[in-house]
């Protein structure tokens, strides 16, 4: 049973993933963790990561390619995959998007305490890092692959984590993820 976990930065997906990995023995593959290692390694914020493939997607297409690469072998896993795309990628999946107000974000990722890779002076500043990111990666999903991944059509479930648990955010999707998997089984 697969999930496709994507959303807005700062919505909480991280997190939601942790609790249905403990919870309900999912095993998680996080695209943008694998993303800020690589930054981390070349001395990059993920902001500047980001900038960087857009001019050099071999990155991003070896990320992509792993994503199908599990999505066809471990076909029946119980696998939730933190990616802006893997909705895109594996088609057979139960594909969620949370959304969160920018506000909310800018605080829980400003809280975060992401290391070096992602770094804010205040509010303010994780707010306006956070649009950019958001702008920056649009931009290049949409030259890479033709993509519009923020488009609701895309998705089976949206969640508005911003005033929501991150447990209830879990609870949510897992039975939202159990409806899907009843109906089309």
């Amino acid at each position: 049973m697969f999930i496709t976990l994507a959303g807005n930065l700062g919505s909480g997906k991280s997190t939601v993933c942790n609790i249905l990995a403990e919870r309900y023995g999912y095993e998680v593959y996080s695209t943008g963790r694998i993303q800020r290692d690589k930054g981390l390694a070349l001395g990059m914020t993920t902001l500047e990561f980001n900038v960087y493939m857009k001019e050099n997607p071999e990155f991003d297409k070896k990320i992509d390619n792993a994503v199908v690469e599990i999505g066809r072998e471990r076909a029946g896993d119980k696998i939730i995959f933190d990616s802006r795309l893997a909705w895109h990628f594996i088609p057979h999946s139960f594909k969620v998007f949370l959304a969160v107000d920018s506000a909310t974000a800018a605080k829980r990722i400003l809280n975060a305490n992401r290391g070096a890779e992602e770094n804010y002076k205040d509010l303010a500043d994780a707010k306006s890092q956070i649009e950019a990111r958001t702008k920056e990666e649009k931009t290049r999903f949409k030259s890479l692959y033709g993509l519009e991944i923020h488009n609701p059509k895309n998705f089976d479930l949206i969640l508005d984590s911003s005033n929501l648990t991150p447990e209830q955010v879990a609870d949510k999707i897992i039975g939202g993820a159990k409806a899907y998997y009843n109906f089309k089984c």
